[in-house]
């Protein structure tokens, strides 16, 4: 009898966390193992690859080969995703255990809010993009006015640039005052504020507000104007057809990612709207109301904002003909630094091959476009006799001076470095080596 009445007791005592989730000790083990290797050891190195990739992209696209009004937009957009790379990058090490005083004291006034920021700015900055590309597609006129205009150009990305920063300050100036330091037996722990666990604020700023800044607007705009993008290129002929075409792809591809990535934060939002009341009545419990599951998706979650984050090198790389073409052109220049030069090149001042970044020694030698060991013709101005240095480059201890001695300026075509044979021009070929 006795029992039965401390039963009854027991249960009225916690009959209101009743319905709160809870989880057994299998899955609290499977969580602290998830949350280790997504969010601390997957996390962390996509998200040091995607800093490097964003950086190397910010540097490829700012090239005069790549200016143009769209490939600056895709600057202003690995942009925002490094920022955003570099704050989870800090916040997987913290999850690792190397957090330290410095990285605290930062994360509730800059690092938090800043995350947050770059985040909105990457996804209307990806909107914005949609929206550029609907009109060029459709108003190819204008755009191609306003693209010849230096003035109108920087206008033009200005006002996308400009609307975009702002709205993604003023919509997260709330997570400034989420979070705060408060000192626990003299050490600084992190805690959140009244406003943060405050019910209104949760449902109406946390969840429906971001529910619709950061998901329905922006996936129903981006998903529109492609659609609308698609079916005019399909419509088109010929060349433009093919230029718009491969932007497009671009394009698609990028929301593709956008959404897929994209798509479990939009769930776990909507879901978290469906259970505030039990979530504020299981705030004390260890799951704070949510399910095992929701967690669990919430780490993947994180992991996919980073890896989308981080795909925009791979996507140009892949779809980008000439952004490959000018990656591959970078590469082999670093590359070239330790390998001798087989072409000739015209110096830059200061001896450098402007091509491969050689340092050269003499006067400004002859630029060899194609095919290998064949020199264009030399300049008409060359008298009879005249030594002319073509390659001078120095390597090691070694200094070599190739010099033609011309017989006939009239006819100076086809000159055949290895074999000293030239077309009724050139009477002998020497090479001297000095040390």
């Amino acid at each position: 009898m006795n029992d039965s009445s401390e039963l009854m007791e027991l249960y009225d005592n916690n009959s209101n966390n009743t319905l709160c989730p809870y989880s057994s000790l299998q899955e609290e083990t499977l969580m602290s193992v998830l949350s280790f290797w997504l969010e601390g050891v997957a996390q962390s190195v996509i998200c040091i690859l995607g800093c490097a990739g964003n950086a190397m992209s910010i540097f490829l696209l700012s090239r005069r080969d790549l200016c143009n009004s769209f490939n600056q937009l895709l600057a202003t957009l690995a942009t925002f995703d490094l920022i955003y790379l570099a704050t989870m990058t800090l916040e997987s090490f913290r999850r690792l255990g190397m957090e330290n005083r410095v990285h605290l004291y930062s994360f509730p006034y800059f690092l938090y809010p800043l995350n947050s920021i770059a985040l909105t700015g990457s996804i209307y900055m990806t909107m914005a993009i949609a929206i550029e590309r609907y009109i060029a597609v459709y108003h190819p006129l204008d755009y191609n006015r306003v693209m010849t205009d230096a003035t109108t150009h920087r206008r033009r990305l200005i006002g996308y640039l400009v609307p975009v920063i702002l709205v993604s300050i003023v919509f997260n100036i709330p997570k400034f005052l989420e979070s705060e330091i408060v000192w626990l037996e003299g050490e600084p722990s992190l805690d959140l504020t009244y406003l943060r666990t405050s019910k209104l604020y949760i449902m109406y700023y946390h969840n429906w507000a971001r529910l619709v800044i950061l998901g329905i607007i922006p996936i129903s705009v981006i998903g529109y104007l492609n659609a609308k993008i698609y079916m005019a290129v399909r419509r088109r002929k010929g060349g433009r057809k093919r230029h718009d075409e491969h932007l497009s792809i671009i394009l698609m591809m990028i929301v593709l990612i956008f959404c897929l990535c994209n798509l479990p934060r939009i769930l776990l939002n909507m879901h978290e709207l469906s259970v505030l009341d039990l979530i504020e009545e299981c705030r004390d419990t260890a799951l704070m109301g949510f399910p095992v599951w929701s967690v669990v998706l919430g780490f993947g979650s994180q992991v996919l904002l980073c890896l989308n984050s981080s795909a925009n090198l791979v996507i140009y790389c892949c779809l980008g003909a000439k952004f490959r073409e000018v990656t591959i052109r970078y590469l082999c220049r670093f590359r070239s630094k330790t390998v001798e030069c087989r072409c000739l090149h015209s110096t830059e001042e200061g001896g450098k091959c402007r091509n491969c970044g050689i340092q050269r020694v003499g006067l400004e030698t002859v630029r060899n476009s194609s095919p290998p060991n064949i020199i264009p013709p030399l300049p008409l101005e060359v008298t009879v006799d005249q030594s002319i240095p073509l390659n001078t480059y120095k390597k090691g201890g070694q200094m070599s001076v190739c010099t033609l001695k011309l017989t006939n300026p009239e006819d100076l075509h086809s000159i055949d470095k290895e074999n000293g044979r030239m077309t009724n021009t050139i009477s002998t070929l020497t090479q001297t080596t000095t040390i």
